[in-house]
């Protein structure tokens, strides 16, 4: 499907992770509103949805069983076991209290050679996105049977997806892996490619007038977060936007947190190079986007 990016002004050195490709014929005044582009109008609230009527066509669908099973059992599905997934050890508690990780926590990007143990990178993964337990609750007069997760998500959908690209993790090679939230696995999505294919790994000197390569940008993980709008379009319309980017703060808190209960720098990235990623990970960047990276490691 042929596209264009709907924004105002010239594109900035961020135009890439701020604007939103959408499909051709999806601009101002032909679907949304004469007064907005669609970046705009896809953060407002769902006054819309209802004028739509996307809304009660919501109800409906929501009100079959086996409608309600294909969105919140989709997990049970997507996740593999076999030769390519690798097993990660069970999470430790964290010892450190939650007001200590919050006065510890910082925004780091500077980073030593030494190696995360996948000891660390599972904790970081259990705690922020993992499966804290079954629950059973009633939706739309259906039981159901749910996984408690550590973050909230925008109508329970958990439609994030996060890659682990492990450049220095002990006991597993250098990779790019789909986190499993639901078995706690990895497993072994593409061969690794350079930081510098996924992140800004260069910034402008004004002394020199020419881009240098920031000092120390070698995070021994790289957490690359994506959301499939497919899954949650079909509950929430134009507002599926708006909880995406809240289910991704929440998980980048998360993560910022644990890193900082184990002593590991961290910092989210917004210097992505988004449509070079999605063609990495094989997203549409239409139906599945990449939302953010998070850099994890060690440092001084």
């Amino acid at each position: 499907m042929s596209g264009e990016y709907n924004t105002y002004g010239t594109q900035g050195v961020y135009s890439d992770v701020c604007c939103i490709y959408s499909p051709k014929g999806i601009k101002t005044g032909e679907f949304f509103s004469g007064e907005y582009f669609i970046s705009q109008e896809y953060l407002s609230n769902f006054e819309n949805s209802y004028n739509f009527g996307a809304i009660n066509a919501t109800g409906s669908f929501m009100a079959s069983y086996a409608n309600m099973l294909s969105l919140f059992g989709v997990e049970y599905n997507e996740e593999i076991d076999n030769a390519k997934t690798v097993k990660l050890p069970p999470p430790r508690h964290i010892k450190m209290s939650i007001e200590k990780a919050i006065r510890n926590r910082h925004s780091s990007r500077s980073f030593n050679e030494q190696s995360v143990s996948l000891q660390e990178l599972s904790d970081i993964l259990f705690y922020s996105y993992g499966s804290l337990g079954k629950t059973q609750e009633m939706m739309y007069g259906n039981l159901l049977t749910r996984h408690k997760r550590p973050i909230p998500s925008g109508g329970g959908m958990y439609s994030l997806n996060l890659y682990i690209v492990s450049y220095n993790v002990d006991k597993i090679p250098s990779y790019i892996y789909q986190y499993q939230p639901i078995s706690h696995t990895l497993f072994k999505y593409a061969p690794i490619k350079d930081l510098d294919n996924f992140i800004v790994t260069s910034r402008y000197d004004v002394n020199s007038g020419e881009y240098k390569k920031i000092e120390k940008l070698n995070p021994a993980v790289l957490i690359v977060v994506t959301n499939n709008f497919a899954k949650q379009r079909i509950k929430y319309s134009e507002l599926s936007l708006l909880l995406a980017l809240t289910d991704s703060g929440a998980l980048c808190q998360n993560v910022g947190l644990l890193s900082s209960s184990l002593d590991l720098n961290c910092c989210v990235w917004a210097g992505f190079k988004k449509r070079n990623i999605e063609k990495l990970l094989s997203l549409d960047g239409l139906d599945s986007h990449c939302l953010m990276t998070i850099l994890i490691g060690n440092g001084e």
